[in-house]
């Protein structure tokens, strides 16, 4: 029998502390001491996630890839569903929260100011323990922008453009990852570089 998502939380986490979610890998994070070595990362097994949703269907056409516009606006509505079951999405809004324009997904849920010094997390909203914050978007494979040079992001891809995934889990709210990736597979994600 699998785990419960509690009993697959890393059970150090400080009061303040977060789970990120990069590229669905998965690390625990706070502004380290400069003695302390930061957590290793934990990879999300969507297999072992119970509760996440598997009979949802996608907005995406089944027989044919997307432009990548309708893809982005596809991911975004199927998002807006899993808000039913995700406490920390019932705010997501696929016509707010998704621009075709710049094929990019952003959410906020609960987030303040970020107090690490280092790292992309501390240029993004960091959720509370019961918050969320997420981004998603498709960008030409040679993008050299900072945010598409993370070391860390898992390999995705959309037809010939670069999938960039990240997210930011509150340590109260139910993990969204193994969620996330099956919305991202059901619309044509696929691993891999372009």
């Amino acid at each position: 029998m699998p785990a419960s998502p509690a009993a697959l939380r890393p059970r150090h986490l400080p009061r303040a502390g977060l789970v990120i979610t990069v590229g669905l890998v998965v690390a625990c994070c706070r502004a380290p001491s400069p003695a302390e070595p930061a957590p290793a990362p934990i990879v999300a097994d969507p297999a072992r996630d119970p509760d996440a949703p598997t009979s949802a269907t996608s907005s995406a056409p089944a027989d044919a890839a997307l432009e990548p516009a309708a893809f982005i606006e596809a991911v975004a509505r199927d998002i807006e569903r899993l808000g039913r079951d995700y406490p920390q999405l019932r705010r997501f809004s696929a016509a707010r929260h998704c621009d075709p324009a710049r094929l990019v997904i952003e959410y906020g849920y609960h987030t303040h100011a970020p107090t690490g010094r280092g790292g992309w997390t501390a240029g993004v909203p960091n959720p509370d323990p019961d918050g969320v914050w997420l981004y998603i978007d498709l960008h030409d494979p040679g993008s050299t922008a900072q945010l598409h040079t993370q070391p860390v992001v898992m390999p995705r891809r959309y037809g010939d453009q670069r999938v960039m995934v990240l997210l930011l889990d509150g340590e109260e709210t139910r993990p969204l990852g193994a969620a996330l990736s099956q919305v991202l597979e059901r619309n044509g994600v696929e691993a891999g570089t372009p």
